[in-house]
């Protein structure tokens, strides 16, 4: 795993022909390929794809059910083409739409990642030749949704504790003010404007709400105040009416 992060393609091959497991996990479930995409090393995907050409891009790490292209769209910048190398492998368990035991959806992952690639946005926000959403994707107003009873029990909890005050600690917090938030939520939180204008431009709903009631006026009020941001989504409003 530090090799996929760090090194090169010539000591990745060394060690596996040295018989490291390429199967292993860390403490939190990842995986050597997941770490190429965190840190955004193409060479070292390529390889590993190369060898492993049946490679499960459906293994999650063991603490959110994190997948391959999500780990890889939401930390870091620049991450256009390493997602084009691992979408266009042509391995059929490399699944866009698939979400995380959170419910975190690719464009969401994209959206909240705080050096957002505006590149990869458009990317996954255009049809080939057309407008619009890629076919491939969740629909840009797809809503955060547990997906297993642990964490859907988990999102419930804390969302009831943060809305009535009980409890305000950074991981309730967190976990509450995420829950039920579409792609556009995430760009509005961060005040990144440019993202907000893609989404919009594919079709993004600003009066979505999450579970705590909030739509994007009121995420952007709450996280701002972001007045370039306010401006694109008050634009919509005067469209709508």
């Amino acid at each position: 795993m530090g090799v996929m992060a760090f090194s090169t393609p010539e000591i990745l091959t060394m060690l596996l022909a040295a018989g490291a497991d390429p199967f292993a996990n860390d403490i939190i479930g990842m995986d050597g390929l997941m770490y190429a995409g965190l840190f955004n090393r193409r060479d070292n995907a390529a390889v590993w794809l190369n060898l492993f050409p049946r490679w499960d891009f459906g293994r999650r790490g063991s603490v959110v059910g994190g997948l391959l292209l999500g780990a890889t769209s939401f930390f870091g910048p620049n991450k256009l083409e390493i997602l084009r190398q691992f979408l266009e492998s042509g391995n059929e368990t490399c699944l866009p739409k698939d979400v995380s035991w959170r419910g975190s959806t690719l464009l969401q992952c994209v959206a909240g990642n705080e050096d957002a690639d505006l590149g990869l946005l458009k990317f996954l926000c255009t049809k080939k030749n057309e407008g619009g959403i890629r076919e491939d994707v969740q629909d840009v107003n797809s809503r955060s949704r547990s997906t297993t009873l642990k964490f859907k029990m988990t999102t419930a909890v804390f969302t009831f504790l943060y809305k009535w005050n009980i409890s305000r600690s950074a991981l309730v917090t967190m976990m509450a003010i995420e829950a039920g938030n579409p792609a556009l939520h995430f760009a509005v939180r961060r005040g990144d404007l440019r993202s907000v204008e893609i989404l919009m431009k594919a079709g993004a709903d600003p009066y979505v709400r999450n579970d705590l009631g909030y739509d994007a006026f009121g995420v952007c009020d709450r996280s701002g105040p972001f007045p370039d941001v306010r401006r694109v989504l008050e634009a919509f409003e005067e469209r709508a009416n």
